[in-house]
């Protein structure tokens, strides 16, 4: 019964499993299910879930984040939290921080607002890097209204001398 509900390459690895032992048994249908799927008999599923890392979306993060989840054993959930945005990409990972999440849930919705906000935010009203990642100086210039005088220059040169003016 449980093989008409797998699907996409469960399915194919399936019928591949009949065509090799022909139908198993449930007792070796759940341990060659747990072989292929399982598992590796040497995982150290705590370094996996610390691992896992945002690269596309943040939906699909929390998918592979939340399937490693359980394997890792017990934690409390600000180490969950703090494991989850550890994984974020900057400027997600950052932007999360800042808010101190106190439980996944928020983490989780903080990290989705943010990337929407990074994604739909008008480029004209949007610096091209995130203002936490610029250096001071360019911090402070995004801060500055409109028609204020620039800041004076960090470096000059008096005679073929480079003088960089500290603050």
């Amino acid at each position: 019964m449980a093989s008409y509900n797998l699907e996409h390459g469960a399915q194919m690895w399936y019928l591949q499993v009949q065509t090799d032992e022909g139908t198993p048994s449930w007792r070796r249908f759940k341990e060659l299910l747990n072989l292929r799927y399982g598992p590796p008999l040497r995982s150290a599923p705590l370094a996996e879930l610390a691992e896992c890392r945002h690269t596309s979306t943040a939906a699909e993060y929390q998918d592979r984040f939340q399937a490693l989840l359980p394997r890792a054993g017990p934690l409390e959930e600000m180490q969950r939290v703090q494991l989850f945005t550890g994984g974020l990409q900057p400027p997600l990972s950052i932007d999360a921080r800042i808010q101190n999440p106190q439980t996944m849930a928020t983490a989780m919705s903080l990290a989705c607002q943010f990337e929407l906000w990074e994604q739909y935010a008008a480029p004209a009203t949007r610096p091209s890097a995130h203002p936490l990642l610029l250096a001071p100086a360019a911090r402070l210039a995004l801060l500055a209204p409109m028609g204020a005088k620039p800041a004076a220059p960090t470096t000059i040169t008096i005679e073929r001398r480079t003088i960089k003016r500290l603050s």
